[in-house]
């Protein structure tokens, strides 16, 4: 996953419903690392701060240039 990658919960975190496809703004961590974490611009909270979460915790929708 990289910066512009659109992307989506996995079903076991949470309800995929409930955030909807969100775009990755900022990575935190090694590149590559399974623990780097991922900042998510949600449509559903457009006027919230993006908090990290876990690589493990989203599922890839579309993948930038």
């Amino acid at each position: 996953m990289q910066v512009g990658d659109l992307v989506k919960m996995r079903p076991a975190v949470a309800p995929p419903r409930l955030y909807g496809i969100g775009i990755i703004i900022k990575i935190d961590g090694l590149p590559g690392s399974p623990h780097s974490r991922c900042f998510v611009k949600w449509p559903t909270m457009p006027d919230r701060e993006p908090k990290g979460c876990a690589r493990y915790g989203l599922e890839l929708v579309s993948e930038s240039r």
